[in-house]
């Protein structure tokens, strides 16, 4: 059971890399089910053991991403740091993500030329997004939000999706701690006294 198991987790590793790999020359259209099985030197039929079709296999790519940010929140939410360091923590995986975005630069930019930002912005969404609204319901012990930290979170969330958006595909290369500077900034000012607090006690 083990070996076959094994199997075929190296088969869909072989998958994910093969279209990764194609994904970084060519656009997400333009890649067919075929193509990503000759790059993986797997048949058709394998393919389809495993996925309904590229989108599938593109779903499951992300969730590995999705996984590999949610296990840094968790990380840092069972050490206590996210209640010693809530600023630090978050900056943190501000910059892992976009560390992620620049590694994959060309298959993101590829993606964007026939979908729209929504990878990022589940990724976000579901790692992220947790961890400021975490970071925003510990601010709350010491005052009053006006707004529910969902509806909060969503505008940081996806003000800082579209931020990453606009620097992949504008043609300036604009420095890695400038948009870390820029999204911490953002959130600052999203969560001072004036923006979504009332009755605040002064935050250490």
């Amino acid at each position: 059971m083990e070996q076959v198991d094994a199997r075929i987790g190296k088969s869909k590793a072989e998958l994910k890399k093969a279209f990764l790999k194609l994904l970084k020359e060519n656009a997400f259209d333009h890649i067919s089910v075929l193509q990503i099985c000759k790059e993986a030197n797997i048949t058709r039929g394998t393919f389809y053991k495993y996925y309904e079709d590229k989108y599938e296999l593109l779903y499951a790519i992300i969730l590995d991403i999705r996984k590999l940010v949610s296990n840094k929140y968790h990380e840092m939410i069972d050490s206590n740091r996210a209640e010693n360091d809530p600023d630090g923590c978050l900056k943190e995986l501000i910059e892992m993500m976009i560390d992620l975005c620049l590694e994959n630069k060309d298959i993101l930019i590829n993606l964007y030329a026939d979908q729209d930002n929504s990878m990022i912005e589940y990724i976000l969404k579901s790692a992220v997004d947790k961890f400021v609204k975490h970071v925003l319901d510990l601010y709350a012990l010491k005052a009053n939000l006006k707004y529910p930290s969902s509806l909060v979170s969503a505008i940081i969330v996806g003000g800082t999706s579209n931020l990453v958006n606009e620097w992949l595909t504008n043609e300036q290369d604009y420095p890695k701690q400038m948009l870390i500077d820029l999204i911490m900034d953002i959130f600052s000012i999203a969560c001072s006294k004036e923006a979504i607090f009332v009755d605040k006690e002064p935050l250490s």
